[in-house]
């Protein structure tokens, strides 16, 4: 069962730097967040410092991007991100991020 809910994210001042403490984005080829399959693992102490590793995999990635919307999905037990967002070409994109490590921590 799939439950979708909107998930309101405050603008965080900054890209968080790669030294974050407890945050960081394990990437594979086969991790590309094209899908929930595929999604990209965020590994973070809190919400905050996981929400700002995800944004920040997002700008290194597509410089200029503009953000769209975000969603919370619930999907065998593990909670995802979806994020909605245009490259600076205008080309729409979603990414997918697995959060359940850090998802309800505070």
């Amino acid at each position: 069962l799939m439950v979708t809910a909107a998930l309101t994210v405050a603008l965080l001042g900054g890209c968080a730097s790669t030294s974050m403490k407890g945050a960081s984005a394990l990437a594979s080829a086969a991790r590309d967040g094209s899908s929930l399959a595929n999604a990209i693992v965020i590994n973070a102490a809190d919400e905050s410092t996981g929400v700002a590793a995800e944004y920040k995999w997002i700008a290194e990635r597509f410089p200029g991007y503009t953000r769209g919307q975000q969603a919370l999905l619930n999907e065998g037990g593990r909670f995802y991100d979806e994020i909605d967002f245009s490259a600076a070409s205008g080309e729409k994109k979603k990414i997918y991020f697995d959060i359940s490590n850090f998802f309800g921590k505070m």
